[in-house]
């Protein structure tokens, strides 16, 4: 049985340069997210148990289709980049978790 995962994303901001004066906001949860890949410094690519998960997960970040069931993260210096109702949002903390059941 494979183990699906939540990505999360944490202490966003509305700009790079943001002097953060609290945690910032909570990001999107990605679900069913079933593995991560990385090749020497490349954009992280996130793949998803099925098509579904990774059209939802698309429409919450606005990150490009990588194939079938798979986004390329979008970076902006050492912050993670979400569109978010045509908006730049940029989150310093995220990671995996895995799914309540």
């Amino acid at each position: 049985m494979t183990t699906n995962f939540d990505l999360y994303l944490h202490h966003g901001r509305k700009s790079v340069d943001e002097d953060m004066n609290d945690w910032g906001s909570r990001g999107p949860v990605l679900k069913e997210v079933i593995g991560i890949h990385q090749t020497y410094g490349s954009p992280i690519n996130v793949y998803f148990a099925n098509r579904a998960a990774m059209l939802a997960a698309q429409q919450l970040t606005g990150w490009d289709i990588w194939d079938d069931r798979s986004l390329t993260m979008r970076w902006k210096d050492d912050l993670v980049e979400v569109i978010s109702n045509g908006e730049a949002v940029f989150f310093g903390d995220w990671g995996l978790i895995a799914a309540h059941r």
